[in-house]
């Protein structure tokens, strides 16, 4: 069996650092699960979250398809910066970058497959008190959704240029 989580972990286990940062990966029904991984972990940003999903299979095993909600975010402590700032510190420097290297990794690896492209939504200042975006530290993110097969050749080395 696929175990689609494991997967993905190995994909962006081969994203470059960003900012001298390695990428962190986890995977979970909500902000219960986010918040126990930001209290788990000293540096876990900048990090990919998963929200759980449904797989489906056409019956061969060697694949399996799922539409995935990601969560890339990276700490942003001052929750009054404009947007304009926001996109050169956060966006610029570490997100757009991650989110480009995944989508690449997603539909160029020897394990995985983009089917019909990619949705992609910039929010800033992403974390609030209250409500399913609750969050014990404060977040740029982009909400990467793809739809997404994986299979289960062995993962190539990739070649990042």
């Amino acid at each position: 069996m696929i175990v689609f989580e494991e997967r993905i972990e190995q994909l962006i286990g081969q994203v470059p650092l960003i900012e001298t940062f390695k990428t962190h990966f986890y995977w979970g029904n909500g902000s219960k699960d986010v918040n126990l991984y930001l209290t788990l972990s000293d540096q876990p940003y900048p990090f990919v979250f998963l929200t759980t999903g449904q797989e489906t299979s056409k019956g061969n095993f060697k694949e399996t398809r799922r539409n995935c909600k990601f969560i890339i975010a990276c700490q942003e402590e001052i929750t009054d910066k404009i947007n304009t700032q926001r996109m050169l510190d956060s966006y610029r420097n570490v997100l757009n970058p991650l989110a480009d290297y995944m989508i690449e990794i997603f539909d160029t690896s020897s394990i995985s497959r983009l089917n019909n492209g990619y949705k992609l939504q910039r929010i800033p200042n992403y974390s609030d008190k209250t409500g399913e975006n609750y969050a014990i530290a404060k977040w740029d993110v982009i909400l990467l959704e793809v739809d997404l097969s994986i299979n289960d050749n062995c993962l190539n080395n990739i070649q990042w240029q």
